[in-house]
């Protein structure tokens, strides 16, 4: 194995993109493992809701989370997914979309959820502009949550 590229492991585990290839050394002995590094789907809606979430399974029994949403433009879906957040930090989730709208005026969208158990709650959401007061109301809609052991 000394002499093994790093490419022939990767050909002889059949790794994919989504996959992760680890060199791991046991005593004196070298192996290569593979590993997915696949979240769990836990809600999914194309559509998107603005209201309260029932997910599959408890956000406790994961180590990370992600969270895909968006908000509606005009006629356009501006999407933002959170990335990896770990799960310490579900009490406080912030999901934020910013971008310049019509008249090259900022837009901000931030809604404010925590997830308990099986719960994803809406703690806020709120519209921001540069030339307007802010407003509460239905603005972003969460449309996937993953979780990663």
């Amino acid at each position: 194995m000394a002499n093994t590229k790093v490419s022939e492991m990767i050909e002889a585990t059949e790794i994919k993109n989504a996959d992760l290839l680890m060199i791991v050394q046991e005593g004196t002995n070298k192996k290569v493992k593979a590993e997915k590094i696949k979240g769990k789907i836990l809600y999914e809606n194309a559509e998107g809701t603005t209201e309260n979430i029932t997910i599959n399974e408890a956000i406790e029994n994961y180590k990370y989370f992600e969270i895909e949403s968006y908000v509606l433009w005009i006629n356009d879906k501006v999407y933002t997914n959170t990335g990896k957040i770990p799960i310490e930090g579900r009490n406080r989730i912030h999901l934020n979309s910013q971008f310049i709208g019509t008249g090259n005026i900022l837009q901000t969208y931030c809604k404010r959820i925590k997830i308990n158990g099986t719960t994803v709650t809406k703690e806020s959401d709120r519209y921001y502009s540069e030339t307007e007061t802010s407003q509460e109301g239905n603005f972003t809609k969460i449309t996937k949550i993953v979780g990663y052991k």
